[in-house]
């Protein structure tokens, strides 16, 4: 009967798959992520924590003190849920995804209002994945519509085409190819100088072209060339090749005669366009369905984003010698994102709504034995610049009226924060670039971690902008906390900036510190608001 157990045995596993299969994403996640781990898990995350813990996430800011009061007076079962879908289809989401996916592929290069734009309307539009990355590939300049996502390779450089591959690798695909510029890595049989060049043979044809009549540039190529040349300096054997993606084949590349390589000449206000463009064959093949590269590390991203770190981290190091910490699960992820065609909300809400995202992010006297590639617990991150400001504008009560400021464009592009300029005006633009000069990280590094500086520390205590919102006026927080009796005070207080209501150690610290400045209530509210902005609490994700 030795059959009959064999079969008995495959129709259990199918039925077992089939049911893994019918349960909804976030329910496999968390399987996944359980069977990873067997020791201690943080508790479920309070009312107050997830709600501040996703407004951050999917809108960019911590909640109004109306929303956080709404919130955590909802008594029904399936709020979470009906939450991430309001923020996922809310007026904030589109700026938060603007916000985080360009600081993701410019590293803060750049600050352009024409990609701004372009990045919030693919949001807002709910853009799959691919498709978007498709256009950073190829765009040329020729199609308005698509004409900033030039910046993701201008930023960068029009003629370092080394550069431009490296980045593309690591950002697009998940693997830093650095290395394997003079020769295949010593270590990582991932990463070979042939794969290397073969990207930079996609690219190595791509220049600027400025029309003299517009003056108007474009990021074209031209339509022939010769194939990539390299030669390892570890063997010193020279070799070449033409246009490859990682693990794939050498694509044939036609050859034209001389003055037929071009499918339109260059005309009044138009560039010259070659027959076979190689960036939009790079951009079909790598941003396609079948490339599991692109597709995985969407997936990690996507995971690192909510979950405070990658399942393979760092982000740009997938390799055999660097695993997953959860291989079936980055599969599955990177399964379900290809399955619903790139639909980056269809992976944001199932992630928020996994206990594994909605954990707590304490874990008491286990914590430091327990690995954060476990995610037993949430993992507690720093709040971005743009996060921080909106964050600050929020709880202080200035967010609308900065929101209604008008653009004061001219005296933006001269602001220097950083030289101690004053602030030119109190608008938007200017206040996002006086955060991100003290709290962003340099052009070209990536934002990975907590990094304390002095800087902040000098910011939040000394900024004049900072303080100016702390004094009581039309709107503020500080104008209704004067306005406020002492029994209610450190509940608005609290919950305006922490997103929490205080315990009652807190309530009676703030009866406290009131009762002892009598004579100078005003600045006491005062100090106590700041003490609160200036916490760690106030500066993390948690």
């Amino acid at each position: 009967m030795l059959w009959f157990r064999i079969v008995s045995a495959c129709v259990l596993a199918w039925l077992a798959a089939t049911a893994f299969a019918a349960e909804p994403l976030h329910q496999r996640i968390d399987s996944l992520i359980r069977d990873g781990h067997n020791g201690p898990v943080a508790d479920r995350s309070t009312d107050a924590e997830f709600h501040r813990r996703v407004w951050l996430d999917l809108a960019g800011m911590i909640p109004s003190t109306v929303e956080t009061r709404a919130f955590l007076a909802d008594s029904a079962a399936d709020k979470r849920g009906k939450l991430i879908d309001r923020l996922l289809t809310g007026p904030h989401y589109p700026i938060r995804m603007r916000h985080a996916f360009s600081v993701m592929l410019l590293e803060r290069r750049v600050a352009d209002a024409d990609w701004d734009r372009f990045l919030e309307t693919s949001f807002r539009d709910n853009k799959p994945l691919d498709h978007l990355v498709r256009e950073l590939i190829s765009a040329d300049g020729t199609d308005s519509a698509t004409r900033p996502a030039m910046q993701f390779w201008l930023t960068r450089s029009a003629t370092d085409h080394r550069l431009l591959a490296r980045d593309a690798s690591r950002l697009l695909l998940g693997r830093n190819l650095e290395c394997a510029q003079c020769h295949d890595h010593p270590s990582i049989d991932d990463f070979k100088q042939a794969e290397f060049f073969g990207l930079v043979a996609f690219l190595n044809r791509s220049y600027l072209y400025k029309d003299k009549k517009t003056n108007q540039t474009f990021f074209v190529e031209k339509g022939t060339g010769p194939k990539e040349e390299f030669t390892s300096v570890f063997t010193s054997k020279s070799d070449k090749t033409g246009p490859r993606l990682l693990r794939g084949m050498e694509i044939m590349v036609p050859e034209f005669a001389s003055g037929e390589d071009l499918a339109t000449p260059a005309t009044d206000g138009r560039p010259p366009l070659p027959k076979f463009p190689l960036r939009a064959q790079l951009a079909r093949r790598l941003a396609s369905r079948e490339n599991s590269d692109f597709a995985r590390n969407m997936a990690n991203r996507l995971w690192a984003m909510l979950l405070g770190r990658g399942l393979v981290h760092p982000l740009d190091m997938q390799h055999a010698k660097n695993p997953p910490s959860h291989p079936e699960l980055l599969q599955l992820l990177s399964d379900e994102l290809v399955s619903h065609g790139f639909d980056m909300k269809y992976v944001l809400k199932q992630l928020a709504l996994s206990e594994t995202y909605q954990r707590s992010s304490r874990l008491g006297d286990s914590a430091d034995a327990v690995k954060s590639q476990t995610y037993a617990a949430f993992e507690m991150r720093s709040l971005s610049a743009e996060q921080l400001a909106y964050s600050v504008m929020q709880s202080l009560g200035t967010l609308d009226r900065i929101l209604q400021a008008p653009a004061d464009l001219v005296a933006t592009a001269k602001y220097r924060p950083d030289k101690g300029d004053p602030i030119p005006t109190e608008n938007l633009d200017n206040v996002l670039k006086l955060f991100q000069s003290i709290y962003a990280s340099q052009p070209g590094e990536t934002e990975d971690g907590f990094n304390p500086s002095l800087a902040a520390s000098l910011f939040i205590a000394n900024e004049k902008l900072l303080l100016k919102w702390l004094e009581p006026q039309d709107g503020s927080l500080t104008a209704k906390l004067v306005k406020t009796g002492d029994g209610q005070l450190a509940d608005e207080l609290y919950v305006a900036v922490l997103s929490r209501r205080p315990t009652q150690h807190e309530e009676q610290s703030v009866q406290d510190f009131l009762a002892k400045h009598p004579d100078g209530r005003q600045a006491a509210i005062r100090e106590m608001t700041w003490a609160l902005l200036a916490s760690a609490e106030f500066r993390f994700n948690h």
